[in-house]
C-alpha cells in the first residue's frame, strides 16, 4: 500500500515512483482544497463553474496517471471531499471538488487500475478482494440539508468588533518579515516577479512589493501593475499575524490554513505571483 496523499504533485516524490515499483493499492488525493476559483471576486459564476471542473479533473487525472506509472492494482481516491460552512457556505458550488462516484468512473474508464472505495468505517481485504460495504454517494437533498445546517455556525474569530489600535504597526512588522524571507531567497539565486500583494481589511491596508532583487512595504498602494489584493476580516488577520514573543508550536491561525479554508476574497490583475507562499511568514511578535 502506498499512501501518496498530498505528494502526487511534489517533484521529489515523482522521482521515487520508479524505485517503489508496482503497488497493490495506491491512495492519493483527487481534489484541491484552496481558494481558486470560488474566492476570486473578478471571475463570473459561470466561469468559476468551468474553472472548478477543469481544476478538479486535473487532480483526478494526475491520480490516474500515478496509478499507471506504479502499475497499481487498485487506486483509491483518498482525499478530496470537503464542504464550507458558516458565511462561506454560498461558495460551495464553485469548489474544485469532483463527486467520488464520477472519480470512480474516470479511473475505471482509464483501464489501468481498479477503482476502490469503501464506506466510512467499513473494510476491504486485499487478499480476497472483498469489500464489506462500498461507498454510496450522499443524495443531493441529504448534502443540501447538511450544508444548510452548518451554514448557521460562526467561525471562532467572528466575535464582536474589536479595537486594534496598533493595526498598522503590526501589519507593517509582519510584512517586513515577508520581505526578509524574500531577501533570503534572492541571496540563494531566485528573482522576484515584479508584482505587488496588498493585504486589505476594513480598518487598514498595506502592500508588499517584489521587484527582481528586493521587496518593499508600502502604505499608499502597490507599486506594480501585476497586483493581487487579498481582502480579509480584520479580526481574522489580527489572529493570523500576532504571535507572542518566543511562541512555537501549532496554531489554527496561520495564513495557509485561512487560504485553503476560503477565508479571503481575492482580486488579481496579472499572473499569479509566486511570492504568495511567503505570506506564510506574515507574523509579528506582540
Amino acid at each position: 500500500m502506498l499512501n501518496a496523499n498530498d505528494a502526487l504533485a511534489v517533484q521529489s516524490a515523482q522521482k521515487l515512483w520508479p524505485l517503489i515499483g508496482e503497488v497493490d493499492l495506491l491512495l492519493g488525493h483527487y481534489g484541491g482544497a484552496g481558494p481558486f476559483p470560488q474566492c476570486f471576486f473578478d471571475i463570473q459564476d459561470d466561469e468559476k463553474l468551468k474553472k472548478a471542473s477543469e481544476l478538479g479533473w486535473r487532480f483526478v487525472d494526475r491520480l490516474i496517471e500515478t496509478g499507471r506509472l506504479l502499475n497499481a492494482r487498485y487506486v483509491m481516491p483518498y482525499a478530496g471531499q470537503y464542504v464550507l460552512g458558516g458565511k462561506l457556505s454560498p461558495l460551495n458550488p464553485f469548489r474544485s471538488v469532483i463527486p467520488i462516484s464520477e472519480v470512480i468512473d474516470r479511473i475505471d474508464s482509464a483501464q489501468f487500475s481498479i477503482p476502490l472505495t469503501i464506506h466510512p468505517f467499513s473494510e476491504f481485504d486485499l487478499k480476497t478482494d472483498n469489500s464489506l460495504e462500498p461507498w454510496i454517494e450522499p443524495s443531493k437533498s441529504h448534502l443540501d440539508s447538511y450544508i444548510d445546517r452548518i451554514s448557521q455556525v460562526s467561525y471562532p474569530y467572528e466575535g464582536p468588533a474589536e479595537e486594534w489600535p496598533n493595526a498598522l504597526d503590526q501589519m507593517r512588522s509582519s510584512l517586513a518579515k515577508v520581505a526578509e524571507e524574500f531577501a533570503v531567497g534572492v541571496a540563494s539565486g531566485i528573482k522576484g516577479s515584479d508584482s505587488s500583494i496588498t493585504i486589505s481589511t476594513e480598518i487598514a491596508s498595506m502592500s508588499v512589493n517584489f521587484s527582481q532583487k528586493e521587496a518593499s512595504v508600502t502604505e499608499n498602494g502597490p507599486i506594480f501593475e501585476n497586483h493581487t489584493e487579498i481582502i480579509c476580516d480584520s479580526r481574522l488577520l489580527r489572529r493570523l499575524i500576532s504571535r507572542r514573543a518566543g511562541y512555537k508550536g501549532f496554531t489554527q491561525y496561520h495564513f495557509n490554513q485561512a487560504e485553503i479554508g476560503s477565508h479571503f476574497i481575492w482580486k488579481r490583475s496579472g499572473p499569479y505571483p509566486k511570492e504568495t507562499n511567503l505570506l506564510n511568514f506574515m507574523q509579528c511578535s506582540i
